[in-house]
């Protein structure tokens, strides 16, 4: 499993970053869970962004195992720009991307005891 936490002002250059450590990991190829927490994240984006992200998760992830993907926010602006990754996942046969504002919920998600989520989340803050 992987868990992202973004802190502060993130924008297209600092998702595409994140992607692309993610998708350069030696441990990629096998990974089926992740976990991104935007939580108390300011996002600054123009619509013309959630398209260019959509695109490289498109062709650059390629891990050829089954991924879960949960991404957790607390604002609908955060929720709305979240869905970037389930757009971006529609044409992904292998990857299925949602959407919570709790950690029950990507828990459930990720088939993981919710205390797995929770003691894991503490750890990196």
């Amino acid at each position: 499993m992987v868990i992202e936490k973004a802190e502060g002002q993130i924008g297209k250059a600092d998702f595409i970053n994140m992607l692309s450590r993610l998708y350069k990991l030696d441990e990629y190829v096998g990974i089926t869970r992740v976990l991104t927490d935007l939580r108390g994240v300011k996002l600054i984006y123009k619509m013309s962004d959630i398209d260019e992200i959509a695109a490289f998760i498109r062709t650059e992830s390629n891990n050829p195992t089954m991924v879960y993907h949960a991404v957790l926010t607390d604002e609908p602006s955060l929720t709305a720009v979240s869905l970037i990754f389930q757009y971006a996942g529609k044409d992904i046969p292998d990857y299925s991307c949602k959407v919570f504002s709790t950690n029950s919920g990507a828990a459930k998600f990720l088939d993981l005891p919710l205390e797995v989520i929770e003691a894991t989340i503490l750890d990196i803050k």
